[in-house]
């Protein structure tokens, strides 16, 4: 269901209309006058929870990151990451799973490829291909999160994330 080549099939809070107005949402609303306005997309099997995790530990990640619950980074398709970029997005984050251990598979490995394809389509327009990051998470460690955040962030922003 999650990596459904065509999305014939998935569930109905994570369906292509309810992701678009989630994005439309997040750059209407984006505070005025902050840095920028990032967004991220995070597997709801593995990722979500480090989310969840960094949130009960009060650990803090950057502001600017807006989070995206999805069943599989490999279900945001290129044009999807395209299209949150022209809507507004200064960046794009896909927090995937381990490829050894998507729960789908393939899913992983599928946000990989698309996250290349659209970083190539930046580069050729001659655009800036830091603007997409993939992150791969295992499980619910928060501090992780809180870390690869903050570094796919700093890539995004061009700095020099440590």
């Amino acid at each position: 269901m999650a990596i459904c080549p065509v999305g014939a099939i998935g569930p109905l809070n994570t369906n292509p209309t309810v992701i678009d107005s989630a994005i439309k949402c997040l750059v209407e609303n984006s505070v005025e006058g902050s840095e920028s306005l990032i967004v991220g997309f995070a597997c709801n099997e593995c990722v979500y929870r480090a989310i969840d995790e960094a949130g009960e530990e009060r650990l803090q990640y950057p502001a600017d990151l807006h989070i995206l619950e999805v069943p599989c980074t490999g279900s945001i398709s290129a044009p999807k990451i395209l299209q949150t970029l022209e809507a507004g997005a200064d960046g794009v984050i896909l927090f995937a799973c381990d490829t050894k251990l998507c729960h789908y598979g393939r899913g992983a490995r599928m946000a990989h490829n698309r996250a290349k394809v659209v970083q190539n389509v930046i580069r050729q327009s001659g655009g800036d291909p830091s603007r997409v990051q993939v992150v791969q998470m295992i499980g619910r460690d928060a501090r992780e999160f809180a870390h690869t955040a903050q570094k796919a962030v700093d890539a995004i922003k061009g700095r020099n994330g440590g």
